[in-house]
């Protein structure tokens, strides 16, 4: 499993995406691939998260529409397999408020098939972290950097693509209130 840097967000929260790739190193195909990835293991309170969506590349991966990272953690659907010395992915995409948290977090997917000679499973390895292709898995790491509140200083709504827009970037847990007064002291904006 790969985790892709996440991109932060105005309001705080960050655009995550996890990458698993399936590999089957043997010439005959699997057969009932499944996996399984439990979100709420990994984003414990107080982080949040909501799924954005998931892709599964290739022809023979179907697709849970069920699946929640929540109460549905099965990624794919019944019938799926995985050809001779065949390689595919999926994608998670997910929305992440660390609500305050920053730090390590652990992420491990799980996969089982089918094979000629019997059941076969694996835990996911964090790439980054090992070249071990067997064995016992390695959760995937990845960390959730800590958010300040930034109010810039500057606005130059003038289409040269620099501070165009004036924009507050703040932890997901914070309200902010804005109040703009000219130079005279006169209030012209106001948002809660």
């Amino acid at each position: 499993m790969l985790f892709r840097s996440g991109k932060l967000l105005s309001d705080g929260t960050f655009n995550v995406n996890f990458t698993i790739r399936l590999k089957n190193n043997r010439n005959v195909p699997l057969t009932n691939v499944a996996v399984k990835d439990d979100l709420t293991a990994t984003f414990k309170s107080p982080v949040s998260f909501k799924l954005n969506g998931f892709t599964v590349s290739g022809s023979t991966l179907l697709k849970n529409a069920s699946y929640d990272g929540k109460t549905t953690v099965d990624l794919l659907a019944s019938g799926s397999t995985l050809g001779g010395n065949a390689s595919d992915s999926i994608v998670i995409q997910m929305n992440v408020n660390p609500s305050g948290y920053s730090g390590d977090l652990l992420n491990t997917g799980r996969g089982t098939a089918t094979s000629k000679w019997g059941p076969v499973s694996r835990e996911s390895i964090d790439p980054s972290r090992s070249q071990v292709l067997y064995g016992p898995g390695l959760p995937t790491r990845f960390a959730l950097p800590g958010v300040n509140l930034f109010i810039a200083d500057v606005l130059t709504p003038n289409g040269d693509g620099y501070n165009d827009k004036w924009v507050i970037v703040k932890p997901g847990n914070y309200e902010v209130a804005v109040i703009v007064y000219n130079r005279w002291g006169q209030e012209v904006y106001k948002n809660r």
